[in-house]
């Protein structure tokens, strides 16, 4: 028996696919061969009866005759030509068209009582007219239940994937043949041109809390009442759809969502249900939120201008009291609250505040979830998705979550993790092991509001991106300096001097900008729900690329004589700097400045440094600071000292440009550690330096 069984995708109840797939006039011919390629050197073998009728299928839809070559024909020839191309050229003799589907299954891992599987596909399909072959190559990770199912039943479990993965193949190759295929951008259902961008850039992305931006359509208001702050202000998706004009002149190239499916509406206690964080489980767009034809348009109509849409998705839980927790009590840990959060067991497997928490573990769960996902790709068409509570879920099912999601929407899809974490160095395990496109940078975000809003050094913020090669991609790092779940920056931050000082600081930076509705406008709330007031549309609006424009944030003459530059970005085209000046922070650069936009950058990079700590003490002491040289924080992790004389001395070889935040520590034999009292230190790397240090001093 397989565990995940996704439903077709096109019989989803309600599905409106997006575009039509293409079908030719008159039935041709195709030469199929489905290869499933034995990890080895056994012959090639054909794919299980499953999958194989699945891709027939789609190829049968788009009045193609599949002339299905048998594995006992290609195997001979096939075991001794491995590339594709080489089996592509044989299989192309026959027909017009020819299709080679080649499939290779590896046994992954066991994970809580489930056996994972990868299957990995290389789809190539050619046309006789002179044109080269268009190929895809995609993984699909597949959870089984029982030992004893192997090949076959992960196969089978990969059909629904595999077939939307051909049918778009078969759509690219067709198209381009019998001039069906669309030239320029391609049409909605409305007539209207899909313009969006690619996703490689994402900002900036601004995030609507519906019920609580504008009320477009009364007739779905029900009880709301903008006068209870934890009420339902009857905010909906029609509302977002006639500010979009708004949106794009502001510069919102995405537009992220608050969840919009069906949820629980009564409160609990003095805390509203208006966020949407409390989902039933049912399908479909939460009535008071308007109706799935709303957010079909919606995305239609962004796609159109060239944006782009996340919706924000709910797995770890549902709301309180819903049917579905007495209808599947055994889809739930039932463990109750957590109590420590600092346990994983208790942050992954409890309730979170005492929503009933979902088990991923369960295959039953899984396979929900995965039919839920797929309806929602495939009827309202977002560019991805925003990934609520990473921290509470096993970063093993986000992997196979993330995965999943990848094969069926395509490798550009956007998995956007929220994980409030303020160590870059567990934000980065994280992210790998989890399998994200993207994370929200929470460790920026707490070191600049620790510097601009509490006064601390400005090297903490430094220090923080100096540990940017802790992250496989820091430029896929989104930096905001508030979201719905903080206090709103004009409340965090009294200085309005410094708060501009931020913003611009998160133009300079790499990563992609968030906004949250009414930061343009310069609104106010310190805690929920204050920080999520209904938008203030009384107030005029900053375009998002001009927040933190001003005398205090300007780029030219803020440099004080002697002034000492604090290093803020390193990326491969340039340096840029930050420097304590008259008025405050200023940016600014050594030498070779040129100006590419809002940044500021230094042609080529700084020298590097051999650092030469001597430290004043007869007895070992280390070094711990934040980068990783110095042990993220960890005194066990930092490097040991070695006497020398009456002291203690360290060489560390760093990149110019490293800002390092560090402290003595004292290691006792029992691994105890007592840390200096003082002030954490700054040390910015440019060229060869001595340290010499005192403790305490």
């Amino acid at each position: 028996m397989v565990l995940v069984r996704l439903l077709p995708l096109f019989l989803l109840l309600g599905c409106i696919p997006k575009q039509a797939p293409v079908s030719l006039d008159t039935a041709q011919p195709i030469s199929v061969a489905l290869v499933y390629d034995a990890s080895g050197t056994g012959d090639p073998a054909g794919v299980s009866d499953v999958l194989r009728d699945a891709v027939v299928a789609e190829l049968e839809s788009r009045n193609l005759r599949v002339n299905l070559v048998p594995a006992e024909e290609f195997g001979p020839i096939f075991a001794r030509r491995r590339a594709s191309g080489q089996r592509l050229g044989w299989l192309a003799d026959e027909d017009d068209y020819a299709l080679l589907l080649e499939a290779q299954v590896d046994y992954y891992n066991q994970i809580n009582g489930l056996y994972r599987w990868t299957v990995s596909f290389r789809a190539t399909m050619q046309a006789a007219d002179g044109e080269p072959p268009v190929d895809t190559s995609f993984e699909v990770p597949v959870f089984l239940r029982f030992q004893h199912e192997k090949q076959d039943e992960a196969m089978n479990a990969t059909k629904d994937i595999v077939r939307k993965r051909i049918g778009r193949l078969a759509d690219t190759v067709l198209g381009g043949i019998d001039g069906s295929a669309r030239e320029g951008p391609e049409q909605t259902d409305d007539g209207e041109a899909d313009n969006r961008p690619g996703v490689d850039h994402l900002g900036p992305l601004y995030f609507v809390m519906v019920d609580r931006f504008r009320n477009g359509d009364p007739s779905n208001d029900g009880d709301a009442d903008p006068r209870d702050p934890q009420g339902f202000h009857g905010g909906d998706l029609r509302g977002v759809i006639d500010k979009l004009d708004y949106l794009q002149e502001l510069g919102v190239e995405t537009v992220w969502l608050s969840p919009v499916f069906r949820m629980r509406t009564e409160k609990i206690s003095e805390w509203g249900a208006y966020h949407g964080y409390w989902p039933t489980g049912e399908e479909g767009v939460e009535p008071r939120f308007g109706t799935d034809e709303d957010l079909v348009e919606l995305s239609e109509k962004l796609h159109a201008r060239g944006m782009k849409l996340l919706l924000d998705v709910v797995l770890n839980h549902v709301g309180y009291d819903v049917p579905l927790v007495a209808e599947k009590p055994s889809w739930f840990h039932g463990q109750g609250a957590v109590q420590r959060w600092d346990d994983p067991v208790q942050a992954t497997t409890f309730d979170v505040h005492g929503l009933p928490d979902l088990d991923q573990s369960n295959p039953e769960v899984v396979a929900w979830i995965d039919q839920r996902v797929a309806g929602w790709i495939e009827r309202y068409q977002p560019d991805g998705f925003r990934l609520d509570a990473v921290r509470h879920i096993d970063l093993s099912y986000w992997r196979y979550f993330n995965d999943r999601v990848r094969a069926l929407a395509g490798e550009d899809f956007v998995l956007l993790g929220e994980l409030f974490e303020g160590d870059p160095k567990k934000l980065a395990a994280a992210w790998r092991e989890g399998g994200f496109t993207h994370m929200f940078d929470f460790p920026l975000y707490y070191a600049a509001t620790d510097v601009f809003c509490d006064g601390a050094h400005p090297g903490r913020v430094a220090s923080m991106i100096a540990q940017d090669a802790l992250y496989e991609d820091p430029q896929k790092l989104v930096t905001f300096v508030d979201n719905h779940d903080l206090p709103r920056l004009a409340s965090r931050c009294s200085n309005a001097a410094k708060r501009r000082q931020m913003h611009t600081l998160l133009n300079v930076v790499r990563g992609e900008r968030a906004f949250n509705y009414g930061t343009e406008v310069g609104m106010v709330g310190a805690e929920e729900p204050l920080n999520r007031r209904s938008m203030n549309w009384g107030l005029e609006p900053v375009r998002l690329h001009e927040l933190g424009a001003g005398p205090e944030g300007a780029r030219e003459g803020a440099r004080a004589p002697g002034a000492r530059s604090v290093i803020v970005h390193l990326a491969d085209d340039g340096l840029a700097v930050v420097v304590p000046g008259r008025h405050g922070w200023g940016f600014g650069a050594s030498s070779g400045t040129a100006m590419r936009g809002n940044r500021t950058l230094i042609d080529g990079d700084l020298p590097a440094g051999l650092l030469r700590f001597s430290v004043a003490a007869d007895a070992p002491l280390r070094v711990v600071g934040a980068h990783p040289a110095l042990g993220s924080w960890d005194p066990a992790a930092a490097p040991e000292t070695t006497a020398f004389k009456e002291a203690q001395l360290l060489e560390l070889d760093l990149p110019g440009g490293t800002v390092l935040e560090y402290k003595l520590v004292r290691l006792d034999a029992d691994g105890s550690a007592e840390w200096e009292p003082r002030a954490n230190r700054y040390l910015f790397v440019d060229g060869d330096q001595s340290v010499q240090l005192t403790w305490g001093e």
